[in-house]
């Protein structure tokens, strides 16, 4: 078992760190030196995800620390944007000042029309990659939406594998490193909250017989 079980860990960012708030390149700059690992995992992300897709380097404010995404359009259903990483795992996890034996890829998606979503996704990486954030299942990066000011209800990103895209709920045995993806999922305040009190497993139990649309990112907290 890749995840074993393990307390539920909220990490909090309470104020936008200039080093680590993410900055999309102008659309159809070159994303050089790809290894031809992370082209992999592109294709299999592309592929997974279906749409229309596009490459873009996202960079902290800096200018010091880059992470590509892939964006794909109309995925996984016209309307919405489907988003992943495919350089995080250049990054070493890092759990409890031990290096993890697999090597993680965020993917999420929202409404097109929340163009900000890819900063989230990319601030995520950075704090995995600058501050040695642990991602895992359960998991709660806290502020990561309300930064960028993208929803009135949804603040943080939760974390749990990838079922939405069977494809990606895998692990890449790869020349250089083992990778598997996980989900960012909007979540609420009040949702963030129930995980610390209630534990994720009840709260994906919720979710899921909520009925909430989760790629709704202004959709309102089932708790």
């Amino acid at each position: 078992m890749l995840w074993t079980p393990n307390q539920t860990l909220h990490l909090t960012a309470a104020k936008p760190a200039a080093g680590e708030l993410g900055r999309s390149a102008a659309e159809g700059l070159r994303v050089a030196n790809v290894s031809a690992d992370n082209k992999v995992i592109c294709r299999h992300a592309a592929k997974a995800f279906r749409g229309k897709p596009r490459v873009i380097a996202f960079w902290d404010d800096p200018h010091e620390h880059s992470v590509d995404i892939l964006i794909c359009d109309d995925a996984p259903r016209p309307g919405l944007t489907s988003y992943s990483t495919v350089t995080l795992s250049d990054t070493p996890l890092i759990q409890r000042g031990k290096e993890f034996p697999a090597r993680v890829e965020v993917a999420g998606a929202c409404a097109s029309d929340a163009e900000a979503f890819g900063n989230a996704i990319s601030t995520v990486a950075f704090f995995v990659t600058k501050n040695k954030w642990f991602c895992r299942p359960g998991v709660v990066f806290e502020t990561m939406l309300s930064m960028y000011n993208l929803s009135a209800t949804m603040e943080h990103l939760y974390f749990t594998a990838p079922s939405q895209w069977p494809a990606l709920n895998t692990t890449m045995e790869l020349p250089t490193k083992k990778v598997t993806w996980l989900w960012a999922i909007p979540i609420a305040e009040a949702e963030s909250r129930f995980i610390a009190d209630q534990g994720d497993e009840r709260f994906e139990e919720l979710l899921e017989g909520s009925g909430a649309d989760v790629f709704d990112i202004h959709r309102p907290s089932i708790v």
